[in-house]
């Protein structure tokens, strides 16, 4: 395997259209596909964190 990746390294020909993971092997647009879910997913979050934090930080209404 080392030999192949030097191989191609020195011939500056390393092009990687598929990612195996787990004995799958994903091509670029499932990897672009995954890779914009999870931002999505970070974006979700973080915003859901956040209105969270306002309303434990907010003062509370006068009585």
């Amino acid at each position: 395997m080392w030999t192949s990746l030097l191989t191609a390294l020195s011939e500056g020909r390393l092009l990687q259209y598929t990612v195996p993971i787990t004995g799958i092997e994903l091509g670029q647009t499932a990897v672009t596909a995954i890779g914009m879910s999870l931002i999505l997913l970070l974006l979700v979050g973080s915003g859901f964190f956040l209105v969270g934090d306002c309303v434990v930080l907010s003062p509370k209404p006068p009585d």
